[in-house]
């Protein structure tokens, strides 16, 4: 884990689905703490699609937010949420509503009280194939999934879904597999991780990174 902002690439396709997991260090429910607290973990294994629940975004989409939208009541830095808003770039967000065209919701300077990022950039329905966005309360998990979508202008498609645990606090970002491409060489780059109400680094942003030239989304 990094606190400086990183690009992560996205790489070749996988076999299994990556799974990357947050949670607080002292849970959830104990009491509040700041986004740098949270851990995370790192796991290979299935990526399952959901459908049902709301249908946030569908057909052709690009840079459009939707909300606030009502949820069951989570935990997320310390304070408790029942509404968020879904971006078709990659991630959501709590408090208020990112502008259309946020593609860097972690480094941002907009303000909003909290970030779930488990691929911001700048995303669009995939060229071809059902390209969706959607919501879904599963369980104890509020569950959002961007299905068939690419980097804007990019010869791909892929799918991730955001899974939030109501009870255990626990995020997971959960990325299927990877189709069509992609050009390693786009500069394009999503951000991945958890951000609170600004974007300073020493407290407030939790990010994923690659060593640039060594590693790549698929690794």
């Amino acid at each position: 884990m990094s606190h400086s902002s990183h690009p992560i690439t996205l790489g070749k396709s996988m076999p299994k689905a990556l799974i990357l997991c947050a949670a607080l260090l002292c849970g959830a429910a104990l009491q509040a703490q700041v986004v740098a607290n949270y851990n995370f973990s790192q796991t290979s294994g299935t990526y399952t699609q959901i459908s049902g629940g709301t249908l946030l975004f569908s057909g052709n989409f690009d840079d459009a937010v939707t909300g606030p939208i009502t949820v069951p009541a989570f935990n997320y830095n310390g304070t408790i949420h029942t509404q968020l808003y879904v971006s078709t770039n990659g991630f959501l967000t709590f408090g208020s509503a990112p502008s259309a065209n946020n593609h860097t919701p972690l480094s941002s300077p907009e303000a909003y009280e909290g970030a779930v990022v488990p691929f911001g950039a700048d995303l669009q329905s995939a060229a071809s194939g059902v390209s969706n966005v959607r919501l879904r309360n599963l369980g104890y998990q509020i569950i959002v999934q961007w299905h068939n979508v690419r980097r804007a202008g990019e010869a791909e498609a892929f799918s991730f879904q955001a899974r939030l645990n109501r009870y255990t606090g626990v995020i997971q970002f959960i990325y299927g597999p990877i189709t069509n491409g992609p050009d390693a060489s786009t500069n394009n780059f999503p951000q991945v991780g958890l951000r609170g109400p600004d974007n300073s680094h020493a407290n407030q942003v939790n990010n994923r990174r690659v060593e640039t030239g060594r590693h790549n989304w698929a690794n």
